[in-house]
């Protein structure tokens, strides 16, 4: 009864010593146990966080005005006989944009040619008497007093002459003044007067803006006066023209700051584009120098809930997770203002890691 029960024991330890011999046999010795198995070290490229040129920035909101800008008056005074453009028309240099009523002009012409042929025929009679006279005198005839009272005659009447002459040149010249003429290839921004309207000298007419050549204006911080300079690189960005970047020259800047804003005004010199018109809005983007700040590639970042931070690996290669304080970007760059060290090791491409794990050290050449 005893050894029915103990039989089947027997024959169960009989095979596994038996599976035991085999599995020795047949199991290679160089291919480890898969309990013996460890998991590989994952390999990450590592940079060496320090400080980078960057450029430093100034960004300022402007608007684009003419370069040159004309405000046509009249020199006579008198009616406006008739304007011949409209606000917003484009003009050419030399046409003629406004004619004066002239008939008080043509009045004054008339009035001064007459005194001009009076002055003329008493000169002439004048040079008459004194070659008439004057055999008469050296024979005897008359006296000599009245060759000399002649000859006072002569020069007054050579005086009223030419002042005659004199005036009668500048009545024609008032004359030129009724019509005006554009002095520029530009655009009519403004029409002060119209047809039938009073104007008087120095009264403006017409105001013109040139279109070849603008201007960009904006108005900087007093404390960057002494970084921006004549040769500072400055591009400028439009709403209408998203993407663009215009490359621009700064022509001039006006070192007085105004007393409200504590800014100053800076102009910079456009080329003319399709597109670009006097009035408007823009974002000037200037160049103030270049300053050493400590940064991290972009490809290193990791996002977590809308906020920025890099994997730090310490000496052992242990990695934790490090939230960072960003500044701006350049060329695949990010500026660090808080959250990292100079000279501490970050992970690039550190995607799917977590803190804790151990990664391979090496070091990123590529930059």
């Amino acid at each position: 009864m005893s050894l029915r029960l103990r039989w089947p024991g027997l024959i169960l330890c009989v095979c596994v010593v038996i599976l035991a011999f085999l599995a020795k046999g047949f199991w290679p010795n160089d291919v480890p146990h898969p309990d013996t198995v460890t998991a590989p070290v994952p390999v990450f490229p590592l940079e060496t966080a320090g400080l980078v040129p960057f450029e430093e920035i100034c960004e300022e909101p402007g608007f684009l005005v003419s370069d040159e800008r004309v405000v046509l008056k009249t020199r006579i005074s008198g009616f406006v006989g008739n304007v011949l453009v409209r606000e917003g028309e484009t003009v050419t240099k030399g046409q003629v944009l406004v004619v004066m009523d002239s008939r008080s002009v043509d009045a004054a012409i008339e009035q001064q040619r007459a005194l001009f042929e009076n002055s003329r025929i008493e000169l002439h009679d004048a040079r008459r008497d004194i070659q008439h006279y004057k055999p008469l005198v050296e024979q005897g005839a008359y006296p000599r007093d009245r060759l000399y009272k002649l000859n006072v005659r002569l020069k007054s009447a050579k005086a009223a002459f030419d002042q005659a002459e004199a005036a009668l040149a500048a009545s024609r010249a008032e004359k030129s003044y009724a019509s005006i003429v554009s002095p520029l290839d530009g655009v009519v921004l403004v029409k002060h007067k119209n047809a039938g309207d009073m104007a008087v000298p120095g009264e403006p007419l017409l105001t013109l803006d040139a279109r070849q050549k603008l201007l960009f204006r904006f108005f900087l911080p007093e404390h960057r006066l002494a970084d921006i300079h004549p040769s500072s690189q400055v591009t400028l960005q439009f709403a209408s023209r998203p993407g663009v970047n215009l490359p621009a020259r700064i022509r001039s800047i006006i070192p007085a700051v105004d007393e409200a804003s504590r800014r100053f005004e800076v102009n910079v010199a456009v080329d003319a584009q399709e597109g670009l018109v006097p009035g408007m809005y823009g974002t000037a983007r200037v160049v103030l120098g270049v300053r050493k700040v400590l940064a991290v590639q972009v490809k290193a970042l990791v996002e977590r809930g809308g906020l920025s931070g890099v994997f730090v690996a310490d000496e052992t290669g242990r990695v934790a997770f490090r939230w960072l304080r960003l500044g701006r970007r350049q060329g695949g760059m990010a500026e660090v203002k808080a959250g990292l060290k100079v000279g501490e090791q970050v992970v690039l491409g550190a995607e799917g890691l977590r803190d804790g794990l151990i990664v391979a050290q090496k070091v990123d050449h590529g930059g």
